[in-house]
């Protein structure tokens, strides 16, 4: 949320003035923050185990509590796991497709 406000500023609008959606989700956002919160960066390093472990079923909401919050909250890092999951889809469908021609 914060990235999508930053990239808002940066385009020249006005300070004073963001949309009300806009505020309305930082003003979420910061309510939900905790002092046990990880960056952007060490979720995109955990991303890949985390994903695969989602698509084997794993509980990857008590293995990883701290992606998980995160992933709640950043769309940014959400949509980097979204993609990871459709590639790992697509990973297995070729695999599939060699193993059965």
């Amino acid at each position: 949320m914060l990235k999508r406000f930053f990239r808002w500023f940066k385009k020249g609008n006005s300070p004073t003035a963001p949309a009300p959606e806009m505020l309305e989700g930082m003003l979420t956002m910061l309510a939900n923050t905790s002092q046990d919160e990880i960056s952007c960066d060490q979720v995109l390093q955990a991303l890949a185990e985390y994903a695969e472990r989602s698509r084997r079923g794993e509980d990857v909401a008590h293995l990883f509590p701290l992606v998980y919050k995160h992933l709640e909250l950043c769309a940014d890092c959400h949509e980097e796991y979204e993609t990871l999951l459709q590639a790992l889809d697509l990973e297995g469908q070729i695999f599939d497709w060699g193993e059965n021609p």
